[in-house]
């Protein structure tokens, strides 16, 4: 699952003589040449500092670059669809953790938050279909349980509930 780096770095405007516009420009063009893996981290990174447009920035940098590696793809995609379900753009949020589960099918983490997304605009059973296959991947995960509990709430299906409360506190 990815994590984010424990450092943050900051991108640092060149130091020289150009005229601002060709230092803009060149800032660019070195912005555009960054590896999809580090735009990816730090959209992740800032997605979960609660810095969600800077995040959705960051993502998109990696998804126009298209990386061949999956998991930086899935990362970014991940990283957005985190920021916009914070945001409350939850149909938005659902279509960029199905990207990331396309790219990588036991990405944990983008199961959880789309069930999440699809709980809060009341896709109950989508909801808990998530949740079943975060919980398939990591049996002994509280977080997915409890989550799950409350769309089997939100169901009426109160002994579903219960039982997966019981199992997150477990």
């Amino acid at each position: 699952r990815p994590v984010a780096p424990a450092v943050s770095q900051t991108i640092k405007a060149p130091k020289t003589t150009q005229a601002p516009a060709q230092t803009q420009k060149a800032a660019a063009a070195n912005l555009a040449n960054r590896p999809a893996r580090e735009w990816a981290d730090k959209a992740l990174q800032a997605s979960l500092q609660g810095k969600y447009d800077e995040a959705v920035s960051y993502a998109e940098k990696v998804i126009q670059l298209k990386p061949d590696n999956a998991e930086d793809h899935a990362k970014a995609y991940f990283a957005r669809g985190l920021s916009l379900y914070k945001q409350g753009q939850q149909t938005k949020a659902i279509s960029d953790l199905d990207t990331a589960v396309n790219l990588c099918p036991g990405f944990l983490d983008a199961y959880v938050i789309r069930g999440n997304a699809k709980a809060e605009i009341g896709m109950y059973d989508k909801a808990i279909q998530d949740l079943d296959m975060a919980i398939k991947i990591k049996p002994d995960y509280g977080r997915a349980y409890s989550n799950r509990a409350y769309a089997y709430y939100k169901k009426e299906a109160y002994d579903e509930a219960l039982a997966d409360s019981t199992r997150a506190i477990e």
